[in-house]
């Protein structure tokens, strides 16, 4: 599957189970595809079940159903912040790596990393060394370009050997209910943004009962998501929650656009 060989990728690079990884997108196919590597949901994703498009096309589509297992904790980023607040969170949290992409809107990310870890230019890949964001070892840019003392996405994802494969499918008998999965950072509107770590088992029931209490299981549904999948509203409440079910994920647009929303409405009703 799609996500294995992403896992096995992560691994390969020197990522072991409980390191951090922040995600540093908007809301494009590749974040199902790496939500699911970090945590290790095993949904069936792969290529004859991932129905998401590029980030250029409109709408992005999943189906699949879910069984969560964990591998990292993953760092969910909010793809407008700037350089400074990007420190902020690969300080506060200690991020071992960072997946990104190349630019969104008017944000142009390998340089906006290069402003607080001038470093990763002049660093060997996957070994970057900073003064001032100590934890991080390697950036990934979804692109197709190459940056500078980064690893390309679709390299790393084509990277992992059968070896690392079969240790992503052992991991998976290792891990507890209660230990950390994903990090959510807050709003920040009284102060620094806090870091909140979730466990499997506080999203998985969150979303299972959500999903419920909407009556996902009654009957095959689709949902549009316009919210930031950066947010535990969509990431958790929306995605998660469909996961479960079995329902599908619309997402309209890499970012919010309420024309797209109800286009994809129209067009997916």
């Amino acid at each position: 599957m799609t996500s294995d060989r992403l896992a096995a990728g992560l691994l390969q690079l020197g990522l072991e189970p409980g390191d951090r990884l922040g995600l540093w997108i908007p809301n494009i196919a590749e974040w199902f595809i790496v939500n699911f590597a970090v945590s290790q949901g095993w949904p069936d994703i792969g290529e004859s079940h991932l129905q998401l498009s590029s980030v250029q096309d409109n709408f992005r589509r999943v189906d699949s159903k879910l069984s969560w297992q964990q591998l990292l904790e993953e760092v969910n980023i909010n793809p407008a912040n700037q350089s400074a607040e990007l420190k902020y969170c690969l300080n506060k949290v200690g991020i071992k790596a960072l997946i990104t992409v190349d630019k969104f809107k008017t944000q142009r990310y390998p340089e906006l990393i290069s402003a607080i870890v001038p470093e990763v230019t002049s660093s060997r890949v996957g070994d970057i060394r900073s003064e001032h964001v100590p934890s991080l070892k390697s950036v990934i840019v979804i692109s197709e370009d190459q940056f500078p003392g980064s690893f390309k996405y679709d390299d790393v994802m084509a990277s992992g050997t059968k070896e690392y494969l079969q240790k992503v499918r052992l991991l998976q008998n290792k891990i507890q209910p209660d230990e950390g999965c994903n990090i959510y950072f807050t709003s920040g509107t009284t102060g620094s943004p806090k870091a909140a770590l979730l466990s499997h088992h506080s999203i998985v029931n969150n979303a299972y009962y959500t999903g419920k209490r909407l009556g996902l299981h009654l009957k095959d549904h689709k949902l549009c998501i316009p919210l930031p999948l950066f947010h535990a509203f969509a990431g958790i409440v929306a995605v998660l929650a469909g996961f479960h079910f079995g329902s599908t994920s619309v997402v309209p647009t890499a970012g919010y656009n309420a024309d797209l929303a109800v286009q994809a409405i129209k067009k997916e009703k």
